[in-house]
């Protein structure tokens, strides 16, 4: 009699541990009908942030027409005269003197609009890469931390449920209280663990409702896997580049060859003796080059700057190029571990059906049995664990790679 309840036992205890094995873990995404999307959660963080932190993005301010050409402020010269003298000649003249950009300047000034354009453009990206590299963090957290609950609490159910069947057989004399008192010893050690997963549940939330001012999560949030890297385009990269050539004209722009002209257009009044004469007239100064554009000293300087920027530049791409192989070699060992975890999770089922079909004959075999599945239940949240972690690495390695959301 006692053969045949402990093998009904064992018959309730394993159909409740594929309860758990085909009970999806929840990843807590909410049931609520509010549709977001990674994009959306992205927007919602920047806004919050810029909103308590200020907008750091400035826009570089771009050279206007005026300024192609004009090299400086207008100049207005006054002079007056007088002659102390009876016939004497008093003199009075008004002019506007312009410092006009040579030829080769104006060319250099078109080159540096077309680099504020490019740079305004590539300041954004780079903004939109960071509050998507928050984005996937602070998402991340929540959903790991959420599966580990969720994990637990599904071990601590099944453990419960066999604490009270064995709590039964105990008080009808047909089972010791050793098995109890190692299902006890387990669940006090999975409450344990789950205290401290509670605790980090609860600060995920708090962060995760201080970045995007809601609980709700996306709808989907695995990631495109077929967008190709943009290391080439980085904006890192890209600011380093547009910094060297930026700095290049600046150089440019202190040659002698690029000094500014000068033009003036005078108006004269001349009284002499009872008569008086206007004249009207213009001069032109144009500087010209003797000898190097550069002095020793602004061409040695240039060549210490360029290459600080090219080292710069290069030690960027490489920088970027080994955190994007890392993560991605890190990926390929997580996903083959997930393949090892689903057949070990795949064997577990073999394993507790077998089980099902053995009788616990003395205590030592029924805590042995015990441990056996929950150790199944355990290879099934962590396959649960290393599937979202395959997918969190993969957000890291669009991130490194320059992908925003």
């Amino acid at each position: 009699m006692q053969l045949n309840h402990l093998r009904l036992q064992s018959y309730i205890i394993v159909a409740l541990f594929w309860c758990c094995i085909f009970s999806p873990i929840v990843h807590a995404q909410s049931t609520n009908n509010t549709y977001l999307t990674l994009t959306m959660l992205q927007q919602m963080a920047r806004e919050r942030i810029t909103a308590k932190y200020g907008d750091n993005l400035t826009a570089t301010p771009f050279v206007s027409s005026t300024q192609q050409w004009l090299a400086g402020p207008l100049e207005l010269q006054l002079t007056a005269l007088n002659s102390n003298e009876a016939y004497g000649t008093d003199e009075y003249e008004i002019s506007i003197n312009a410092n006009i950009n040579s030829l080769a300047t104006q060319n250099i000034n078109k080159q540096i609009s077309q680099l504020q354009r490019s740079l305004n453009i590539t300041l954004a990206q780079a903004q939109l890469l960071f509050f998507s590299g928050i984005t996937r963090e602070v998402l991340w957290e929540r959903l790991l931390a959420a599966q580990a609950v969720s994990g637990l609490e599904q071990k601590l159910d099944w453990i419960n449920t066999y604490i009270k069947q064995l709590t039964e057989q105990v008080s009808a004399n047909e089972a010791s209280h050793y098995a109890l008192l190692i299902a006890q010893q387990l669940h006090l050690a999975v409450q344990t663990e789950l205290f401290s997963a509670e605790q980090k549940k609860q600060l995920t939330e708090r962060r995760y409702h201080e970045v995007f001012g809601t609980q709700f999560l996306p709808s989907e949030f695995e990631e495109n896997t077929d967008t190709p890297p943009q290391l080439a385009t980085h904006p890192s990269v890209r600011l380093a580049e547009l910094q060297h050539e930026l700095a290049l004209n600046a150089h440019k722009l202190a040659a002698s060859s690029a000094s500014a002209w000068q033009l003036g257009l005078m108006l004269k009044h001349i009284n002499t003796a009872g008569m008086s004469e206007q004249q009207l007239g213009i001069s032109l100064g144009i500087p010209i080059t003797l000898g190097k554009d550069y002095s020793v000293l602004t061409s040695t300087e240039w060549v210490l700057a360029e290459q600080a920027f090219r080292q710069e530049s290069v030690a960027r791409q490489a920088s970027l190029q080994q955190q994007y192989n890392l993560a991605d070699t890190t990926l390929r060992i997580l996903n083959q571990q997930h393949a090892m975890l689903e057949q070990q999770v795949e064997l577990g089922k073999q394993i507790t059906q077998q089980l099902s079909l053995i009788s616990q004959r003395n205590e030592l075999e029924q805590s042995a049995w015990f441990n056996e599945i929950a150790k199944q239940l355990d290879l099934k949240n962590a396959l649960e664990h290393s599937r979202l972690l395959c997918l969190q690495q993969q957000a890291k390695l669009h991130q490194i790679a320059g992908i925003p959301l």
